[in-house]
């Protein structure tokens, strides 16, 4: 059985990581309290204001995580065109993320780099549901989508399931993250147990450097199928 991703959120406005709630900077919460060890793989995405990707003060802001980080790495934010999304190769990153309103480069970014390269954001509000919208982006070739209910980012209330079920049981043809709203294991458990392939988190993790274990830990004895770290020690 494929294993579930766990997923960190990095968030930065000005080159500085950001809460998703309010945006509220962190200071507090460097490089030492955020897991790249043991996540599955790392978001790294500019939320400046009218950014176009990649700000100097974003390439200098993810500079000491990527250095530090050897699980894969998704960059975006501000991308604009294909040759923007194919300069996230440079910068250390394995996949593009772009807006759902950049679909149209979706084949162009397909074909040049393949599928798995492109990660689809596409962030709606409470009630919305765009599902034709999700159906649209998988046709053209995207890799992935990840689904954002943007009216939960930050607020620790959950994942959006049901809009997550709907994508899923409308056949989508490619892989679905969920992101905004997790306050900890029991939202991934649901999430995932509902049938996302992944689970992004951008603020739990940066509360301490051993939350991922212990979350994925907890994921692995109740069946759901994540890579765990301390039962493959123990092998």
């Amino acid at each position: 059985m494929l294993k579930r991703r766990i997923i960190i959120g990095l968030l930065f406005k000005n080159g500085v990581l950001h809460r998703t709630k309010k945006f509220i900077p962190d200071y507090r919460y460097t490089l030492r309290f955020v897991d790249l060890t043991h996540a599955d793989e790392v978001f790294m995405i500019d939320v400046t204001p009218g950014a176009v990707f990649p700000e100097l003060a974003f390439r200098e802001g993810i500079k000491p995580y990527v250095e530090e980080c050897f699980t894969p790495i998704t960059m975006g934010g501000g991308i604009k065109t294909a040759e923007g999304a194919s300069l996230v190769l440079r910068l250390g990153g394995d996949k593009a993320i772009i807006s759902a309103k950049r679909a149209s480069l979706i084949p162009d970014l397909a074909f040049k780099h393949g599928s798995q390269f492109v990660t689809v954001g596409l962030d709606y509000r409470e009630g919305e549901a765009p599902l034709e919208k999700a159906m649209e982006i998988a046709s053209l070739g995207a890799g992935e989508i990840l689904l954002q209910n943007i009216d939960r980012d930050g607020s620790l209330s959950g994942y959006d399931i049901p809009f997550l079920k709907k994508v899923i049981g409308g056949g989508i043809n490619c892989p679905v993250v969920i992101g905004s709203g997790c306050s900890g294991w029991a939202d991934m458990e649901k999430a995932l147990r509902a049938g996302a392939d992944g689970c992004m988190t951008a603020n739990i993790h940066h509360i301490s450097k051993r939350a991922m274990i212990s979350f994925k830990q907890r994921l692995y004895e109740r069946g759901v199928p994540v890579r765990n770290e301390v039962a493959a020690n123990r092998g």
